[in-house]
C-alpha cells in the first residue's frame, strides 16, 4: 500500500483522466482496503447517484481522501491536489 502525505485541498476532479483513477469495486491489489472500498464506494453510489471512484495506487476512495486532505506519496499529481504540507 502506498504511503499518504498531507496536501493544502485533495479535490478528487484533479483525478479525472488520471491512468490511476478506477472504478470503486476495481482490485487494486491492496487487499482489504480495496474490500472496504468497495463497501463504501456503492454505498455513496446509492445514496449520491452518481459513480464513485477511487485511487488505483493506494485502493482508498477518492472521497475519503479529499475528507482526510491526504494524497497518496506516489501521486503524479500531487500538486495538483495542493502539493505537499
Amino acid at each position: 500500500m502506498s504511503g499518504k502525505t498531507r496536501v493544502n485541498e485533495f479535490d478528487q476532479s484533479v483525478c479525472e483522466g488520471c491512468p490511476h483513477r478506477v472504478s470503486g469495486d476495481k482490485d487494486t491489489g491492496n487487499g482489504v482496503v480495496d474490500r472496504l472500498a468497495s463497501a463504501q464506494t456503492r454505498g455513496l453510489e446509492a445514496a449520491k447517484g452518481e459513480a464513485q471512484y477511487k485511487c488505483g495506487l493506494c485502493g482508498c476512495p477518492l472521497f475519503n481522501l479529499e475528507l482526510t486532505g491526504l494524497a497518496p506519496a506516489a501521486c503524479p499529481r500531487i500538486h495538483g491536489h495542493g502539493g505537499t504540507l
